[in-house]
Formats: C-alpha cells, sequence, structure tokens
C-alpha cells in the first residue's frame, strides 16, 4: 500500500524553498521511538517515506506544501493515527518563526498490485514518450559518488530497488529486465537543468533540477509498460538519495513530454 498526503500550511516569514530536513525532524518527534529509530536508520535512500516540502506556486506568498508518502502499509497506518500532531502549527526552531497549518490536507492511497495491473493493461506504443520534472535537487549515488545530472539506467535502476524494497506484493528486479529496460529507455532533450543544493542540518547536498524528456524504444510492450510503471512510481517515491528530507521530488508525464517535444 502507499498513501500520499499533502498538508498546507503559511509561514510568518520567507522560508528557504526546500524545508525537507526540517520537517523529517517534525515527523521524527511525532511518531513513537522505536519507529522513530526504524525510520532513521538504514541507507538513506531507502528509507520507507518521501518526505518534501515546497512552497506553493504562483498564487500564495509564503505557503508551503508538505508531501508525506508512506510507501508501506505498516507506515501508512502509523502516519495516519499522528495527523493530528502532524499536521498543526509548529514552531520552527532553527528559523525562529511559527508556520501555521492552514487546516486542509489532501490524501490518496493505491498498492503495489493496483499500479502494475494499471500499467499492464495499457497499450503503450513501442516508440513512446515520457517526461520527468525535477522539482527538488535529484542526485544518484553510484560507484561511490553523486551524479549532479540524469542518467537513464541509474534513474530506472533508483526506482527498481525502492519498488522492491517497499513492496510485499509484487518484486521487479531482475539482472537481465534491468539490463534490457535501461537499453530502452533514452533521454530526447533536456530543458531548464541547473544545479542546485539542499541544506541539510549545516552542510549542502548539490543536485540537479530541470526538464528531462525520455523516448521509450522497447522491443516488446511489456517492456515499455514496466518502463512507464516504474517513472509513475517515482511520483510516490522520489528518485535518488536522500528523498526521505525532500530530494528527489520529481513529476511524470506522458502529456507534458509530448508538448515540449513540439515547441
Amino acid at each position: 500500500m502507499i498513501t500520499k498526503y499533502k498538508a498546507y500550511f503559511k509561514s510568518e516569514t520567507k522560508l528557504p524553498p526546500y524545508l525537507g530536513a526540517v520537517f523529517q525532524s517534525i515527523l521524527l518527534e511525532n511518531i513513537n521511538l522505536d519507529l522513530a529509530s526504524e525510520l532513521h536508520s538504514g541507507e538513506h535512500s531507502l528509507r520507507p517515506y518521501h518526505s518534501v516540502v515546497y512552497l506553493v506556486p504562483l498564487h500564495a506568498q509564503n505557503e508551503y506544501v508538505w508531501e508525506l508518502v508512506a510507501l508501506n502499509e505498516t507506515l501508512a497506518e502509523s502516519f495516519q493515527t499522528k495527523l493530528s500532531s502532524l499536521f498543526t502549527d509548529h514552531y520552527l526552531k532553527s528559523f525562529d518563526t511559527k508556520i501555521k497549518y492552514l487546516g486542509k490536507y489532501e490524501s490518496e492511497s493505491t498498492s503495489y498490485n493496483e499500479l502494475f495491473k494499471k500499467f499492464y493493461s495499457c497499450d503503450f506504443k513501442e516508440n513512446d514518450r515520457v517526461s520527468i520534472k525535477f522539482l527538488t535537487p535529484t542526485s544518484i549515488k553510484t560507484d561511490g559518488r553523486y551524479l549532479h545530472y540524469p542518467r537513464e539506467d541509474l534513474i530506472l535502476f533508483s526506482l527498481l530497488k525502492k519498488w522492491d524494497s517497499f513492496s510485499d506484493e509484487l518484486k521487479l528486479f531482475d539482472m537481465d529486465l534491468y539490463q534490457t529496460i535501461s537499453n530502452s529507455l533514452h533521454i530526447s532533450s533536456i530543458s531548464h537543468l541547473k544545479s542546485q543544493f539542499m541544506n541539510i542540518d549545516k552542510g549542502k547536498v548539490s543536485g540537479f533540477i530541470g526538464h528531462v524528456n525520455f523516448k521509450i524504444k522497447a522491443q516488446t510492450r511489456q517492456i515499455n509498460q514496466l518502463i512507464n510503471l516504474l517513472l509513475e512510481f517515482a511520483n510516490y517515491s522520489g528518485i535518488g538519495i536522500k528523498t526521505a528530507i525532500g530530494m528527489g521530488r520529481v513529476f511524470t508525464s506522458r502529456k507534458l513530454a509530448t508538448n515540449l517535444e513540439n515547441t
């Protein structure tokens, strides 16, 4: 089970655009100690939740959205019992200011099986297009270093690892299959790509943001379906490292890809 919450807040003062690390502290302070310890341990790229805070675009001044995604059923149930303490006013000590809860949140749920069935019932074309907007700094670790630019095989590897780590219903990873899908996804164009830092504690982690358009050239419909499934899953899990503190938030769109290719 995957459950996504979106809660709306307003700050008394202007704050940095990315507050994921600050709100992770709020999350850990308001759940039980055993669960907090479990969520804070292990490989950072494989923690079973995606938490990101960002400015509401365009129409609202100093308004923020907190997206909190539980990537398994147990965690979704735990979050559900704590909403009243999570979605409330909070004092942000590091900024000496209060952020006010606006009294509204949205939620949506799906399951890994539902996502799988949805995308394996779609009749995608052999040559398909899909776009990803990287909305918060994204970085992927490989061979002991962090890449600050998109790479098709590493994006898919990140998503496969997350899926298999959190899904009790269905496992996808197979090395031969991974190599096949990696060879079937190709970057066709990139726009507005730039380096961006995420403040974490007293340091910074660099990543990239921007638009990336892909072409899928799959030998079979099933390979195309799997790639589209994984890229849709990215809307819940995020891509790359430190998604629990706001990195790697993306928006995947097939329509957007078509529009951008035509501009």
